[in-house]
């Protein structure tokens, strides 16, 4: 399929060197992108450049997160390639895979509950599921991001234009029962999420800005309290002044 300089290339990168675009079923690679408060998702197929899929990534409500999309590019594949076809699939994500990687032989104590992209969880797991039960094989490949795999980067491109699709093509909507936390950071952007480190430490930031002000207001009305009105501490502070400049203190014989 690959010919000339574009064969020496793809062969000469890390999926390349691993075999798998002389991958006998089908090869795919996707990608996530969460930016700016909305979440897209995309893949594309090695052997049909221009079969991509897109799909804006629903419940940013709850905020958003990389993760999130990632699982949606995996599930979104899964479900475009058919049940009896062995595929292989190219991931960046080293969470994605190790969420998915959980359900592989750990028997029935892994659960779906409290987690928090169950929806598309389920999918993915469903499909496997099936494609097992089918006899097809299912590889999820990790390779590093942004280092030129030419798949990955038109997974990546995709990707970031599955966020610019109108919400009405969002998929995987659905609201949980979690609470979600509003807050402002130090540049003044909005963030809106469930609870998350970020939340805690914009929490420790504000109760810390709090007893901050707290402090400089009590320190305040003290030293409003220790002089008096304006007027009567300023002249107080000139007196202390005219006093100490003329005290022995400056005195020129007292340090030679």
């Amino acid at each position: 399929m690959l010919q000339g300089l574009a064969q020496h290339c793809w062969k000469g990168t890390e999926a390349g060197r691993m075999g798998c675009y002389d991958f006998p079923g089908e090869t795919w690679a996707g990608d996530g992108s969460a930016n700016k408060g909305v979440m897209g998702a995309g893949s594309v197929r090695f052997q049909r450049p221009g079969r991509n899929l897109v799909v804006r990534v629903g419940r940013e409500e709850e905020g958003v997160s990389s993760l999130r999309p990632e699982l949606a590019a995996i599930a979104r594949t899964l479900q475009a390639t058919s049940l009896e076809v062995d595929l292989l699939y190219l991931c960046d994500s080293e969470a994605a895979l190790n969420k998915v990687s959980r359900w592989i032989g750990s028997g029935p104590r892994t659960t779906l509950a409290g987690d928090a992209n169950v929806d598309i969880m389920t999918s993915i797991i469903e499909c496997i599921r099936e494609r097992v039960l089918r006899g097809a094989r299912t590889f999820l490949v990790k390779v590093k991001a942004h280092r030129g795999e030419p798949l990955n980067e038109s997974a990546d491109t995709q990707a970031e234009n599955a966020r610019q699709l109108p919400s009405g093509c969002r998929q995987w909507t659905t609201r949980t029962q979690r609470m979600t936390y509003e807050w402002q950071d130090n540049d003044g952007l909005k963030h809106v999420s469930t609870w998350t480190k970020a939340v805690r430490n914009a929490m420790i930031r504000g109760g810390a800005e709090f007893h901050r002000q707290k402090a400089l207001n009590q320190a305040e009305n003290n030293w409003k309290g220790s002089i008096g009105s304006t007027d009567i501490g300023l002249h107080r502070i000139g007196q202390a002044a005219s006093i100490g400049a003329h005290s022995d203190l400056m005195d020129s014989t007292r340090w030679g």
